[in-house]
């Protein structure tokens, strides 16, 4: 089954597990590498108020032109993380993990996360990270790659 997920969805959450469902995202700058992960992806688009979807959009957009460019990206992820429904900490990648069949390094277009909490005034998010284990694991964070 293939899903396209360009536009809004390009930045979500990729949760791996063994799922039956594989996804692939184009990482690493102008080496254009692939990754392919089993497990759910969740587009963000679908859980943050349509405002702030256009702010996000708008902010990897900009995201984008800066990583092309080679320029400092720290405003812009400041932006971002303060526009996203949840706050996390950055983590090492995993050696293995169920649904994952390399090691898959952080780098442009997708990091490793855990979600330290939820913002509670994006209830759609609330509810269904709330429900569904996902605070506190490690999940991949993707986002719109430069090239």
């Amino acid at each position: 089954m293939d899903i396209d997920n360009y536009g809004d969805d390009t930045f979500g959450l990729m949760v791996p597990f063994e799922s039956g469902f594989m996804w692939n995202h184009q990482v690493n700058s102008n080496a254009c590498n692939i990754i392919e992960v089993e497990g759910l992806y969740i587009p963000l688009s679908i859980l943050v108020p349509k405002a702030s979807r256009g702010v996000l959009c708008d902010l990897f957009d900009a995201l984008v032109r800066c990583n092309v460019k080679h320029e400092d990206n720290t405003d812009i992820w400041r932006s971002i993380d303060a526009t996203l429904p949840f706050n996390y900490d950055n983590v090492d990648p995993p050696f293995h993990r169920l649904g994952v069949s390399t090691r898959i390094m952080n780098m442009e277009g997708t990091k490793w996360i855990i979600i330290t909490e939820l913002r509670t005034d994006y209830y759609r998010t609330y509810k269904m990270f709330a429900q569904n284990d996902i605070l506190k694991e490690k999940v991949m964070f993707w986002y719109p790659n430069s090239d």
